[in-house]
């Protein structure tokens, strides 16, 4: 029986352009089906066809991503509309976290037979020595992407039979430098210890980072428009015009006494995943905050983020965090979405010891929310790119008739049921 390849989609095998941003593009690329205005378009990453035909003949190759399912498939019938390469498609309900991690566990399959090629170590720290790691598809070098080229010679190695166990082959090429970035990734997860060294401008350890990867957030949510930063509809601003800001960060460091590898080595830091990077056409590295928006005319959430569909039943679980003193006004108010863009919900619970994107850590009360309800009633609920579930309401505001109950967390002793609430 042959091997299982598991195959990451987004930036491995395609990535997406918008029309009106990137028309010079538009001739590459592929319209999605019902999208008349061009607003998303697939671009496949050279050699695609290639790899694709070559790895149906070595494995079982199957699809995940951390797309919705609708969305997901549009994409996908794109890549293999004739269904031939693609034996399995996996989506955002398989994914653990709220989209951020994937668990080859799914697949119920022998691990040592099971390899997954993806761009993002954390989206694989469970399975760390099944992952050959690929760079990430950038549209603005297609004539030199050899990605997916440069895979089928180390693919075809792992596909023979006398490589029993796939994982220490992988860990000896990809190991060092998937565990050096997952070990990383650990460190600035954990709060800053001991004293920060300043001197002047120059602050030691890791207290520089972060401080900027605060500042960044603050201004990309909040003060772009304040600060004269030009922002896209989709968020996304140049990082040059951010470092020319007159602004300073908590390490009493200048933005402009910063360079673009920190603000890169700031997002990628970053635990919750609130930023994001993408070059353009011309080359321009730009930036943005996938969420937690207050500028309500800047960005537009069908440009910023992706729409769940109904059918996609990502929703079965839809929670809001929040506090028992406030319960009262929800109850009477419904979910407001208190200066921001949306209302933010996580598609999950926490665990021990995890933190949930969408969902404060220290809050006492989740309020449980009839997403298909809601969106039957015509209510957009969407995804962003580090798996938060947000909505604007009706008029900036989740009414509780959409709630199907509250609890207390973590005992999770219920404080309002579904009856009681919409009496």
């Amino acid at each position: 029986m042959a091997k299982t390849l598991v195959l990451d989609v987004c930036g491995t095998l395609m990535c997406e352009i918008n029309a009106r941003v990137s028309p010079e593009l538009v001739g590459s690329a592929i319209r999605l089906q019902g999208d008349e205005l061009g607003r998303s378009m697939i671009l496949k990453r050279p050699h695609l066809s290639k790899f694709l035909e070559r790895m149906a003949k070595l494995f079982d190759v199957v699809a995940f991503t951390s797309r919705a399912q609708r969305r997901a498939e549009t994409i996908l019938d794109v890549l293999d509309p004739a269904k031939e390469f693609f034996s399995r498609r996996l989506y955002l309900d398989s994914c653990k976290k709220g989209g951020k991690v994937k668990d080859l566990a799914v697949l119920e399959r022998p691990l040592n037979r099971v390899i997954i090629v993806d761009d993002t170590s954390s989206k694989c720290v469970l399975n760390p020595d099944n992952l050959v790691l690929v760079s990430r598809f950038k549209r603005h070098n297609l004539s030199t992407d050899r990605g997916l080229l440069d895979l089928i010679p180390v693919l075809e190695e792992l596909s023979k039979e006398e490589v029993e166990d796939v994982r220490p082959v992988i860990h000896a090429r990809f190991g060092k430098k998937v565990m050096n970035v997952l070990k990383q990734q650990e460190r600035d997860s954990d709060h800053q210890t001991g004293e920060t060294k300043m001197k002047g401008h120059q602050v030691e350890g890791s207290g520089r980072i972060n401080a900027l990867g605060r500042a960044l957030t603050k201004i990309l949510r909040h003060r772009a428009a304040e600060l004269n930063l030009e922002m896209r509809s989709d968020g996304f601003c140049k990082v040059a015009d951010l470092l020319r800001l007159d602004f300073t960060t908590r390490s009493k460091v200048p933005l402009s006494a910063h360079t673009v590898e920190e603000v890169l080595q700031a997002v990628e830091q970053n635990s919750k995943e609130r930023l994001a990077t993408m070059v353009d056409e011309s080359g321009e590295l730009l930036i943005r905050a996938n969420q937690g928006h207050t500028l309500l005319d800047a960005v537009c959430s069908d440009d910023l983020l992706e729409e769940i569909s109904i059918d996609d039943n990502m929703l079965a679980v839809c929670v809001h965090g929040t506090f028992k003193h406030a319960l009262p006004g929800i109850l009477r108010d419904g979910l407001k979405t208190m200066g921001r863009k949306h209302v933010h919900f996580a598609a999950g619970l926490p665990g021990a010891g995890e933190v949930v994107s969408g969902m404060r850590g220290s809050c006492d009360a989740l309020v449980f929310v009839n997403a298909a309800r809601a969106m039957a009633d015509g209510m957009k609920f969407y995804v962003s790119k580090n798996g938060v579930v947000l909505t604007e309401g009706f008029e900036q505001c989740v009414p509780a008739k959409y709630f199907d109950k509250i609890v207390e967390w973590p005992s999770n002793v219920l404080l309002h049921d579904r009856e009681e609430i919409t009496e």
